[in-house]
Formats: structure tokens, sequence, C-alpha cells
């Protein structure tokens, strides 16, 4: 049994002092650089530091992942909205051919999609309108639509206007092109 005490020989139990001066000795030097370690960070406050430092990096990259998955949606639906025409005049000819045929949900879809990534304001609008008996006067209004003399610089935009008596505009249809689906939609009228 060559490393239990011996009781009767002090001589060899010297053998076994040095290893333990040895864990003794790295157990302090640990404790030091430890202490050096945590003064160096600035104590309490520089380890805090650290730990908001990487809070706040873990609380972008989410708001980051969060704006990606929402600008991925938002190209997903805007790709997928396909009702319109190729051009200014063809989407204003498909939404008074869905109105003289009474197709109102069809003819919601030639507007342009809001923030919230929907129409239901358009679709209410024509639901009222229909109720009100006042789809004939919006395709009447509808058909006297005429390209504006002055169009927007941006080749995406594009206004209609029916002329008063006096020369002046009376309505305005403003279009843009949905540069995902390439059709061009209804943003006001």
């Amino acid at each position: 049994m060559e490393n239990q005490t011996n009781f009767n020989n002090p001589s060899a139990n010297l053998n076994n002092q040095p290893k333990k001066h040895r864990v003794a000795w790295i157990i302090i030097a640990s404790i030091i650089i430890l202490v050096a370690l945590f003064l160096l960070f600035g104590g309490y406050d520089g380890i805090k530091g650290v730990y908001n430092n990487w809070q706040d990096r873990k609380n972008a990259a989410l708001m980051i992942k969060g704006y990606n998955e929402m600008m991925d949606k938002i190209s997903k639906t805007l790709t997928e909205d396909t009702y319109g025409g190729k051009t200014p005049q063809e989407t204003l000819d498909m939404f008074i051919d869905a109105l003289e045929k009474g197709n109102i949900e069809l003819a919601g879809k030639y507007f342009a999609l809001d923030d919230n990534l929907s129409r239901q304001k358009w679709e209410d609008g024509l639901k009222q309108a229909q109720d009100g008996g006042k789809i004939t006067e919006i395709i009447n209004v509808t058909k006297k639509f005429i390209p504006a003399t002055e169009q927007s610089i941006l080749e995406t935009e594009y206004d209609f206007i029916v002329l008063g008596d006096g020369g002046l505009a009376d309505y305005l249809m403003h279009m843009r092109l949905n540069e995902y689906s390439k059709v061009w939609k209804i943003v006001s009228m």
C-alpha cells in the first residue's frame, strides 16, 4: 500500500506533501486569476456591462429575424397579388368590367393592399355602394376616366382623371405598379 499514511515512519509521509502543496498553489493561483479577471472587466459593473451588451445583441438579432420574416410575408403576399392588368388602362377596364357584371369581390381585388396587407376598406366600400344602389353611378364615373395630362416622373405611378365643366379634375384615380407581380393596382379614387 504505497499511498497510505505510514504513522510508524514519518519520513514516508514527506513524499505526499509536495503534491498537496502543488494542489494548494494551483487553487490559490486560480483564485488570484479569477479576481484579476473580475477586476479587469470592471468588477460587477463590467460584468453587468458585458451581459447587457450580450443581451442587446441578442435582442437586435431577434428584431432582425422578425423584420426578415415580416419582409418575407410582404414579398410573398405582393407576389401572389396578381389581379390587375399589365397596363393602367387594362386594370381600369378590368375594374369596370367586374363592376358591370356585379362581381364586387373581383372588383375589390384590383385595389392595392394597404399597410396591413388588406384591401378590406375598399371591398367594404364597394359592398356599401352596391347595397346603396350606387354601383351604376360609380361605373358611369369610372368610364369617364382619361389619362391625366401630367403624370408622375415615376414609371410605377399613373393617374386618371375625370374633367369637370370648368376643365378642372372632378375625380382622380391613382394607380401604382405592384413591382412584385408586375400588375397595376388602384391606390385611390
